[in-house]
């Protein structure tokens, strides 16, 4: 009972921050904070994994929450406290995507590409979790590639052209010979 009980809080923290209601979100993450401790503390048997696996989206929505506020910091702080044992996770994935996208559209491009990436490795993360070919997944990780892409094309550091290369070479391998044809024609165009 206890972890429908978060979950419907997760789903309904998710869609007042969708709406701009983000007083409401803190107060439904507070009580989400209090069940979460006292599950923690309990000496029966809960199921460790599904414990993490709601630790790990009270913390992103935390993240998402505190980027809102416009506190940076306090989102990185918080994504670092996600669990370390967490091996991918999609709402993990959403929040850095979305806090990398609003980085990006603020010409906060350092920020964004060090969102965006974070995105990146839960990608990968999730895809090698994975059995089989998640389109949904596949789709989210272009979005990503394509931001993070445009993150590090505004940034004149050594990493970021590092990051720049690593990315368009990922980007290559995912897309195939999509990406390759479409390369061709704008070399063939600029020329």
């Amino acid at each position: 009972g206890s972890f429908r009980v978060l979950e419907t809080a997760y789903k309904l923290v998710e869609t007042c921050i969708e709406h701009g209601c983000v007083a409401i979100s803190l107060k439904v993450i507070e009580a989400v904070a209090m069940r979460l401790d006292a599950l923690e503390h309990l000496e029966t048997d809960v199921d460790k994994a599904r414990l993490r696996q709601c630790n790990a989206h009270y913390y992103a929505l935390r993240v998402h929450l505190a980027w809102l506020q416009g506190r940076p910091d306090i989102a990185d702080h918080l994504f670092l406290k996600l669990p370390e044992s967490i091996t991918g996770d999609t709402c993990v994935l959403d929040v850095c995507f979305k806090v990398g996208s609003s980085a990006l559209s603020c010409s906060q491009y350092d920020v964004a590409a060090k969102w965006l990436g974070r995105g990146l490795e839960q990608c990968k993360l999730l895809a090698s979790s994975s059995e089989g070919s998640d389109v949904a997944l596949q789709d989210k990780e272009l979005l990503i590639l394509h931001a993070s892409v445009r993150a590090n094309l505004h940034l004149v550091t050594d990493d970021s052209k590092d990051n720049l290369a690593r990315i368009l070479d990922h980007l290559k391998s995912v897309s195939g010979s999509i990406f390759q044809q479409c390369f061709d024609a704008h070399t063939y165009i600029e020329t």
